[in-house]
């Protein structure tokens, strides 16, 4: 009889907590319609499963301040992590971003391609730009551009990223500081 107490005492608590844990979840979701914003995170991981284990050459071009290294190496010795904290830190796809880019889209004979552009409304936005260029006819993506800024009391870091798939990762990083000299770096992979 104390177990069947103890249940109708417990039961009642339990389904309290399921109810208060259901709102919360609904509560976390945003209602964006069906509308997202292009996702860094998807497409580096659509990359990955593409062509990871391709034994590429690249050429790694290190330029700090005007003083430049350079080495030969392949893609299964390049410093991946990096390469993908700094453009996947870009990311605008969460639902909480929708509205906060303009977008524009718009063909380029030239090129024969289609150009989505998203550009930050609020000056407060870590991503400034996003600019991803597809093929017309085969909608893969040719190429992406994007410009992030972050600043603090000390120093403002402004970075310039491109990518273009199985050619060129470039990632430029400009720092202005208050109480130092600008640094600007420059990372470029080819691949050969």
């Amino acid at each position: 009889m104390k177990q069947f107490a103890t249940i109708l005492l417990v039961l009642p608590l339990l389904f309290s907590a399921c109810i208060k844990k259901e709102a919360k979840k609904k509560a976390d979701k945003v209602d964006t319609n069906g509308q997202t914003y292009f996702s860094i995170r998807d497409f580096a991981k659509d990359q990955w499963k593409t062509y990871n284990g391709q034994p590429f050459g690249i050429l790694k071009t290190v330029n700090v301040n005007g003083s430049v290294d350079t080495v030969y190496t392949n893609a299964m010795d390049m410093d991946l992590g990096y390469v993908l904290k700094v453009f996947v830190e870009s990311d605008i796809s969460s639902p909480e971003m929708l509205g906060k880019y303009r977008f524009s889209r718009f063909a380029d004979a030239s090129t024969s391609t289609i150009n989505f552009y998203y550009e930050a409304k609020d000056k407060g936005l870590f991503t400034k730009k996003l600019h991803i260029m597809v093929d017309n006819v085969t909608m893969v993506v040719k190429s992406i551009y994007i410009e992030t800024e972050k600043s603090t009391n000390l120093n403002t870091v402004t970075r310039k990223l491109f990518y273009q798939p199985v050619e060129t990762i470039s990632i430029q990083e400009y720092e202005t500081s208050k109480v130092g000299d600008t640094k600007k770096m420059v990372v470029e992979y080819k691949f050969i």
